[in-house]
């Protein structure tokens, strides 16, 4: 991150401390149901260009797609699935025949620069971790495992982004039914519904017609 860039978060981190009153805690983690996440974003730019925490008036015109869309023709799914369910080798996935693509245009995989090595990275890495949550479910952040961020829409609906897919294709198919999520974005109607829970609490939502956001796992840290 280059000093303008740096200087321009700072001043937003600054001017959101002034204006908002309940901004949660960056690094808190909060545990999700997997069902109850129905959306996606492409969120790689804004990874890059904001911070864990931040409250937005939009996702800058990122498109949503519903994660049923997603996963239907998923080929990271699809692999997953076939590798254990059926017994497929990963460099027999189609998968792995986009990454070959990848690499004929020159690009990196994970890191790798060519097949062989991204094979055993799979072999190192992504075995293991399918084993390690098979045995102890979905690590949090800071016990081997970086943080998977979600974002939270206007109405308070959680909204997938770009990081750990593998993680989560194979909760899905371990039936795993919550994971450890961080919260990256929040868009700027839900954080005044945050505002107003800090200041009335249930009544709050009560009056407002939002009972229904009573157990958001979002706003636990405002109503406990």
């Amino acid at each position: 991150m280059g000093g303008i860039q740096r200087s321009r978060v700072s001043g937003l981190r600054m001017a959101q401390r002034v204006r908002y009153r309940a901004l949660a805690e960056p690094t808190r983690i909060l545990n999700v149901p997997l069902k109850d996440i129905r959306y996606k974003l492409s969120d790689r730019k804004l990874l890059r260009k904001y911070y864990p925490g931040v409250i937005l008036s939009s996702f800058e015109d990122q498109p949503l797609y519903t994660w049923d869309d997603i996963t239907r023709n998923n080929t990271k799914r699809r692999a997953i699935r076939d590798r254990y369910l059926r017994g497929v080798p990963w460099e027999e996935s189609d998968l792995f025949a986009w990454y070959a693509g990848q690499f004929q245009s020159g690009a990196s995989v994970r890191g790798c620069r060519s097949m062989e090595d991204l094979l055993n990275h799979y072999r190192v890495e992504i075995e293991p971790l399918f084993e390690s949550i098979k045995a102890e479910g979905i690590r949090p952040p800071g016990a081997g495992s970086d943080t998977i961020f979600l974002h939270v829409g206007s109405s308070g609906e959680w909204i997938y982004g770009s990081n750990g897919n593998h993680r989560w294709f194979m909760a899905e198919l371990l039936s795993i039914e919550t994971m450890p999520f961080g919260v990256f974005a929040r868009h700027a109607r839900w954080q005044g519904i945050r505002e107003g829970v800090q200041r009335g609490g249930r009544a709050y939502l009560e009056a407002n017609g939002l009972g229904e956001h009573a157990s958001h796992p979002d706003l636990s840290d405002l109503l406990t």
